[in-house]
């Protein structure tokens, strides 16, 4: 392959990458399944990893609908990175915080109904344990005890950031998330 061939296919995966699309004919390009993780950021890069372990941290919920954090938390993908921006952010009861992030356009796809009409139109993300919990579920459960996640800080707020963590669907609300979240990042 010549160098301006390589230039060429390096130059569409990138273009593919950052703006959702390909190089090919617009009849044969199919727009990709909510359900399938985008590719890494950075190209080249190694595909993401997730903290399996978060999920020791996840409270279960009502006992009476829920075995396990996954039956409350329906993974979707098991791990992906998002990009975007930080719109706002409270601590919640069960000491995680709610951070509502305004998505990258290449990730509106992970927007469902409830994430438009119950969260305005932004994706969820969801550190755990990162205040001390008082909702008495999760106390009861203890899965704060002896941790604390550290990994967002009120100074993101307004700023860009990539975020990676297990897509989910929150059974008890009905939208979207990135919960447990292995990491945010803020992009320079």
């Amino acid at each position: 392959m010549s160098l301006s061939h390589k230039h060429f296919a390096i130059t569409c995966y990138l273009f593919a990458v950052l703006l959702g699309t390909s190089c090919a004919s617009k009849t044969t390009a199919r727009k990709p399944a909510a359900t399938a993780a985008p590719p890494p950021l950075i190209a080249g890069a190694a595909a993401p990893k997730c903290d399996v372990s978060l999920w020791q941290h996840v409270y279960t919920g009502d006992p009476t609908r829920f075995s396990k954090p996954q039956d409350r938390l329906k993974v979707i993908t098991p791990c992906m990175v998002v990009t975007g921006t930080i719109f706002n952010v409270a601590s919640e009861a069960d000491g995680d915080y709610h951070i509502r992030v305004t998505v990258d356009p290449q990730f509106k796809n992970l927007l469902n109904a409830k994430n438009n009409s119950g969260q305005g139109g932004h994706l969820v993300v969801e550190p755990v344990c990162a205040k001390t919990p008082t909702q008495s579920d999760t106390v009861k459960e203890g899965v704060c005890n002896g941790f604390s996640q550290n990994i967002f800080t009120p100074d993101m707020k307004g700023k860009r950031v990539q975020i990676v963590g297990v897509y989910v669907e929150d059974m008890e609300h009905g939208w979207r998330e990135i919960h447990p979240v292995t990491g945010i990042t803020v992009i320079p």
